[in-house]
């Protein structure tokens, strides 16, 4: 007896224990299936007490286990669990057919492998999920294509439900009020542009020459405008109008020259390890102390120099920096520290070096510049030519004034010292600029 009640109380311990968290399921389950799961119990005690007094008769007529899953033993239940099933079509009223699917759609992805790119096969989540799109982003793409043939357009901004939203015919309005400003061109600019909106700071630095010039062109065309076109007044200011053209245009055409040379050099010291392009020049005078006390505005303060030498072919910068009481701005600091920058800083591999600097005559267009680059040659064997090419005036912007331009001075410097501190963190990429501190014994 205690092997029977064993036997009838383990399937129920073990297969109904509410290990999952659809409890409500599970009762249902239990309510439907607990007659059936209570006979079959009893069964397998029929059974194996057959099996240990061999009383075959009670076994053949015991039910079989099945017919005890799947039929009740009342015959009324089951005509009426029949009449409450009804298996579901998918038809529509009155005998039409049913609507299917027009297309089949299936998602795969491209992965490599073993060195080549093959498709798989996947199934819709994993498509939303490698993608990171939603469900309803399929499906609105997949309508589409099923319609149309071509994937939905996108339609923000076409709704008319802004009504703040400016007509084209007023963008069309802004758009030549833009454009009616009068432009200006780029002084330091090779190619002839035209800005649309001229609006910024007067510009400074500009050539004189190319100023000059402009202004007595458009004098020339407010005279025209105010004579006879047949008068001899006219023809003359005609011709003098032509000539200062033809001025102009040559002024310029030399100004183009020096980029054309800057440019070829740079691409040539990129190419070939021998050869080198290189600018400098001298920044602006930086007080010390740089401070806001008034005090300071009426008092003589000291000058903190820096010589600027940027290497066209790797964009590296070089700030040799010292102070008046250690040396001046002449020629021969600017052959000190050229020597300097030739001698530690650049390979002996390079035997070709181009030279581009401002027209400056106290620091670089002069004779101690020319006797030092004969003795580089000539005498000291450090290189085997040196090409230093001059530009005209007005028309001398390089790389070297848009590496000053990134410098803040208007920091706040106390000594010499804050300056070089600020110079090391004016910029970041491609590499912050080298500074080297010049001593008297340099010079």
């Amino acid at each position: 007896m205690e092997l029977e009640l064993l036997l009838v109380k383990m399937p129920f311990q073990q297969k109904y224990r509410p290990c999952t968290p659809n409890y409500g399921k599970l009762r249902r389950t239990r309510q439907n299936l607990g007659r059936a799961e209570t006979e079959v119990a009893l069964v397998l005690v029929v059974r194996l007490v057959c099996l240990i007094y061999g009383d075959k008769t009670s076994e053949q007529n015991t039910p079989d286990l099945g017919s005890h899953m799947c039929n009740d033993t009342n015959p009324a239940s089951n005509e009426k669990r029949d009449d409450k099933i009804e298996r579901r079509r998918s038809r529509k009223e009155d005998g039409q057919q049913a609507e299917f699917h027009k297309c089949a759609f299936k998602y795969h992805m491209n992965i490599v492998r073993d060195g080549r790119s093959s498709k798989i096969d996947i199934c819709i989540k994993a498509f939303t999920s490698i993608f990171d799109v939603t469900e309803n982003r399929v499906r609105r793409v997949r309508d589409a294509l099923a319609t149309t043939g071509l994937p939905p357009k996108n339609k923000q901004g076409q709704h008319n439900n802004r009504p703040h939203a400016l007509s084209q015919e007023e963008k069309d309005l802004v758009i030549g009020h833009i454009q009616s400003f009068r432009g200006r061109a780029s002084h330091y600019s090779r190619k002839r542009t035209r800005r649309i909106i001229a609006f910024g700071y007067p510009r400074k630095d500009t050539c004189s020459t190319c100023d000059g010039l402009k202004c007595k062109i458009e004098g020339g065309n407010t005279q025209l405008n105010e004579l006879p076109p047949d008068s001899e007044r006219a023809a003359l200011l005609l011709r003098q109008k032509d000539g200062q053209k033809s001025t102009f245009e040559l002024h310029q055409r030399k100004g183009e020259v020096f980029y054309d040379r800057k440019k070829a050099a740079r691409m040539g010291a990129q190419r070939s390890d021998g050869m080198e392009a290189v600018c400098f020049d001298y920044q602006k005078n930086l007080p010390c102390p740089n401070i806001t006390t008034q005090d300071v505005y009426y008092s003589r303060q000291l000058s903190f120099h820096s010589f600027n030498i940027h290497v066209l072919s790797s964009d590296k910068v070089f700030f040799y920096c010292y102070d008046e009481t250690v040396g001046k701005k002449g020629s021969d600091d600017v052959c000190s520290m050229l020597f300097d920058c030739f001698s530690r800083l650049f390979s002996h591999d390079v035997k070709h070096i181009s030279l581009f600097c401002d027209s400056c005559a106290g620091q670089n267009k002069n004779w101690t510049v020319l006797r030092f680059m004969y003795y580089l040659v000539h005498m000291a064997k450090r290189f085997d030519t040196i090409t230093m090419t001059l530009p005209v005036r007005g028309h001398s912007y390089m790389e070297c004034d848009r590496d000053m331009a990134n410098v803040d001075q208007s920091s706040p410097a106390e000594v010499p010292d804050d300056w070089r501190k600020v110079l090391e963190a004016a910029r970041v990429k491609p590499e912050p600029f080298n500074v080297i501190n010049m001593t008297s014994e340099k010079f």
